[in-house]
C-alpha cells in the first residue's frame, strides 16, 4: 500500500513551510515629479508670454484711438476728449500688464528650461552586478570576482 503525502490546498502552505515574500512592485513609470514641475512651469511660461502678447496688441490698439482723440499742445501735454481719455488710460494698464505677462513668461521659460536641462538621467534597471575585491595575505594575494544575474 502507498502512503500518501499531505494534501495541501491550492493557495495555503503545508505548516512549517516558508511562504515567499511577494515579488517587489515593478517601479511607477510616469513621469517624476521634478518632470512633472517641468511641464506645468513650461506651461505657465507660455500663458505668461500669450497674455503679454495678446494684451499688448491691445494696448497698441488703444493707444492709436487715443492718438486719434487727442491732440498735443505742448511738450508732454495733450487735449483729449473723454473717449480719448479712456483709451490713453486703457492702455497704460494693458501696457502694464503685457509687460508683467512677458516678463513672467520669460522667467518662467527659464526656470522650466533649466528644470530639464538639470534632471538627473533615469535609473538603469539593475540586471546583475559585478563585484571585485583585492585579497591580500603572508603567503600570497589574489583577485576575487563575484557576479548576480
Amino acid at each position: 500500500m502507498r502512503s500518501q503525502g499531505p494534501s495541501v490546498k491550492q493557495g495555503v502552505a503545508p505548516p512549517g513551510d516558508r511562504v515567499a515574500d511577494p515579488a517587489p512592485a515593478p517601479p511607477a513609470s510616469g513621469p517624476g515629479g521634478r518632470r512633472a514641475l517641468t511641464y506645468v512651469t513650461g506651461g505657465l511660461a507660455v500663458s505668461g508670454l500669450v497674455l503679454g502678447s495678446v494684451t499688448g496688441w491691445m494696448a497698441l490698439g488703444e493707444s492709436s484711438r487715443a492718438a486719434r482723440e487727442c491732440s498735443d499742445i505742448g511738450p508732454d501735454v495733450a487735449e483729449c476728449s473723454p473717449l480719448g481719455k479712456a483709451a490713453g488710460d486703457r492702455a497704460k494698464h494693458l501696457g502694464l500688464v503685457s509687460t508683467i505677462g512677458f516678463g513672467a513668461g520669460g522667467a518662467l521659460a527659464g526656470a522650466a528650461v533649466l528644470l530639464l536641462l538639470t534632471e538627473p538621467p533615469p535609473p538603469l534597471p539593475r540586471t546583475g552586478a559585478v563585484s571585485w575585491s583585492l585579497l591580500a595575505g603572508p603567503t600570497g594575494a589574489g583577485l576575487a570576482v563575484r557576479s548576480r544575474w
